[in-house]
């Protein structure tokens, strides 16, 4: 996660009046004019930053709201990336199933495979066609029906779980020009957030689940899979 507070370092140039000063040709001390007064920019602090709609100091005030403030905002990114691992523990054996995504909004397209016992690709082209490849490990077949997008619809089934962790804000930092804040709460749940709302990492455990989620947010290009002339042909699209 990320905890360090980026510090903005100002150094100021300060021109000495008599011995030790800095000289003119003729000996004079110059005159700079007025000494730069700009006061240094001030790091955010938890009383200070503002909050993302949904969220304050002590948590999240409104977890349907925050979860859809997360939504709104990335659909107005100009693209991401997700991934995401979710291990499920049943007695003695666990299981990993693996996502990613690719999201180019400004283009309209999104790539999204998941792995567990076989794989599951999904592709939306810029025209809103859906093709999915399911390959169980012995077959392959293809579909066109599919859910609107993995990358949305993965965050919404922890909205009782974030309302009931018991969350609080622990840290603030700035990556570049990105506030972040950070939430700890119960069972070891951690999430950063922005302070537009979208979700930058969460770590969460409900009952035998753990998940992880990273995004990732850049302009971002998705090609066509090379299984994409397969899927057409196969489903009559």
């Amino acid at each position: 996660m990320r905890r360090q507070i980026a510090l903005v370092a100002v150094v100021a140039l300060v021109a000495l009046a008599g011995c030790g000063g800095v000289l003119t040709d003729d000996g004079a001390t110059p005159d700079d004019g007025p000494a730069n007064e700009s006061e240094p920019e001030q790091a955010p602090t938890l009383e200070s930053v503002a909050y993302p709609g949904g969220y304050d100091q002590d948590g999240l005030s409104n977890a349907s709201r925050a979860l859809s403030t997360h939504d709104a905002a990335i659909g107005e990114a100009a693209g991401y990336e997700l991934t995401a691992t979710m291990r499920v523990g049943s007695g003695d054996e666990t299981q990993e199933l693996v996502m990613t995504s690719t999201v180019d909004n400004e283009a309209g397209t999104e790539l999204s495979t998941l792995e567990l016992s076989g794989s599951v690709a999904v592709y939306r082209a810029a025209d809103g066609s859906t093709y999915t490849r399911i390959d169980d490990g012995s077959n392959v077949q293809y579909e066109t029906s599919q859910p609107e997008s993995y990358a949305r619809l993965t965050m919404s089934q922890f909205e009782s779980s974030l309302a009931d962790a018991n969350l609080s804000a622990t840290s603030v930092s700035q990556e570049g020009s990105t506030t972040l804040l950070t939430y700890s709460g119960d069972a070891g749940i951690e999430l950063v957030v922005d302070a537009e709302g979208r979700i930058h990492s969460l770590s969460i455990e409900e009952g035998d689940v753990r998940a992880d989620f990273a995004f990732d947010y850049r302009s971002v290009t998705v090609e066509e899979p090379d299984w994409l002339d397969d899927a057409k042909s196969q489903t009559d699209a």
